[in-house]
């Protein structure tokens, strides 16, 4: 004999993977508003800092502060977006496997509705259509291009922190280096 599903369950399911893709649309929106934001104020400090040499030294050990803090922020960035990945893929192949099971509560002489299996067949269709591939961020599993593409946009702002940040420690450790030599002296008093 083969077990039916509730419809209320199986929508309900939907639901959940479509709040889930939800989320991880506003995880991206808010992070790279935040990252454009960060750029803004390392623009800002370098400017002050380049333009009044008191506190030049401040300033770009600020900004390289502030880049690693950013990098790392990008590195969890990542992470949310393939755990949200991963966490809609396991709901979309039970949402699949399910679909064949569905009982809609019709009553007879419609009790041989069967379920067309939506996701599936559209998973078929994206996939001859090379929207769907092998992810290069996420083997074990296939995913839209679109994910790629939000993995992209997370490796451009970490690429762009860390050309920062290494700019401004190698600018401000060449500007001062006879500083800490002189400390390093003091030090050794």
């Amino acid at each position: 004999m083969t077990h039916k599903y509730s419809y209320h369950e199986y929508k309900m399911f939907i639901d959940s993977a479509e709040k889930m893709t939800d989320r991880r649309e506003s995880l991206n929106k808010n992070s790279r508003y935040l990252c454009t934001i960060i750029i803004g104020a390392i623009a800002v400090i370098w400017k002050s800092a380049l333009t009044n040499p008191t506190v030049l030294f401040v300033g770009g050990a600020l900004v390289t502060l502030l880049c690693l803090i950013s990098g790392v922020f990008c590195a969890l960035w990542r992470e949310e977006i393939i755990k949200y990945k991963k966490i809609n893929a396991a709901k979309f192949d039970v949402i699949n496997k399910m679909a064949p099971h569905v009982d809609f509560d019709v009553k007879p002489p419609f009790s041989r509705i069967v379920s067309y299996e939506p996701f599936s067949k559209e998973w078929d269709i994206l996939s001859k259509g090379r929207e769907v591939k092998k992810s290069d961020f996420l083997p074990d599993l296939l995913s839209f291009q679109s994910t790629t593409m939000e993995i992209y946009v997370v490796m451009a702002f970490t690429f762009m922190f860390c050309l920062v940040g290494n700019a401004s420690l190698i600018f401000v450790l060449s500007k001062y280096s006879g500083l800490f030599t002189e400390i390093e002296k003091l030090l050794h008093l």
